[in-house]
């Protein structure tokens, strides 16, 4: 359940409210996969590993332990991916081009920026900004080539993440099992969301929305 917050004894529903309860909550459940499936995954792992070693069986014999290692140890990547995901949210005191350009190198991903840092709408109070490092990290959990910019034209902010694989199978998937929870956090800020076959893109404000609220210009 989301915890309640009142400013001056009034419901507080503003978007960075709402996007912090979003990640509180999400804080949350990735303490608790911590303490429970991924330290289960974890002592399955060494039980196996001491199983192993025990057993003393041939080449042959040694296939389906192989198999099973193999099958753990993917499940433990995609558990941690998860956790990655589910804290994530810009760096306290950091803009979000710095944020961006951080997460892109440490991901391998080509990353394209034209807004100046100090530009007040992607300020590390921002909701707006927590919504699309929340994007850019969930598009980027994984392996893939991918392509990601942030930029602003004509009171318009867009960030857009395109992969340059062939395949994009996997990335297609990931995208598509995570995309409510990414269009629940573009509706909060009034920006919109889409997803093609290649790429995910936000637009702030969404059209219908005025654009004097987007103070980025010199």
């Amino acid at each position: 359940m989301i915890p309640s917050h009142s400013t001056n004894g009034q419901e507080d529903f503003s978007p960075l409210r709402l996007i912090s309860e979003l990640e509180e909550q999400q804080e949350w459940f990735a303490q608790v996969l911590h303490r429970t499936l991924c330290q289960s995954l974890s002592g399955a792992n060494l039980l196996l590993q001491l199983l192993e070693r025990g057993n003393g069986a041939s080449t042959a014999d040694a296939l389906p332990w192989q198999d099973l290692r193999q099958s753990l140890s993917g499940s433990m990547q995609e558990l941690h991916g998860i956790m990655d995901w589910l804290r994530a949210h810009p760096m306290a005191g950091i803009p979000l081009p710095i944020a961006l350009r951080e997460l892109a190198a440490s991901r391998g991903v080509a990353f394209f920026c034209d807004i100046p840092e100090a530009c007040p709408a992607l300020q590390p109070g921002s909701a707006l900004a927590r919504v699309i490092y929340f994007l850019a990290s969930t598009g980027t959990w994984g392996k893939g080539r991918l392509q990601m910019q942030l930029s602003h034209r004509n009171g318009v902010i867009s960030f857009f993440l395109k992969s340059e694989d062939f395949d994009k199978t996997d990335w297609l998937q990931r995208i598509e099992l995570l995309e409510p929870a990414l269009q629940s956090r573009a509706r909060i800020v009034g920006a919109s969301f889409t997803v093609t076959s290649d790429e995910i893109r936000l637009i702030y404000p969404a059209p219908r929305t005025s654009l004097e609220d987007v103070p980025c210009s010199h």
